[in-house]
């Protein structure tokens, strides 16, 4: 099952800031995207799915 990144993190145990840095480090990597449509926030944004069996 995708993950978006809080969910992610929130998975892993860690704070948001921590996997956000884990991500950059390039230690996991988005397995997909999904685009979601903030209209009232500006519109379409690509948010990155992590797998949940690599986020253990």
């Amino acid at each position: 099952m995708p993950l978006g990144l809080a969910q992610a993190a929130r998975r892993l145990g860690v704070r948001r800031v921590d996997f956000d840095q884990v991500v950059r480090l390039g230690w996991l990597s988005p397995v997909g995207s999904v685009e979601v449509d903030y209209k009232r926030q500006g519109g379409m944004t690509t948010v990155p799915l992590y797998d949940c069996a690599e986020a253990r």
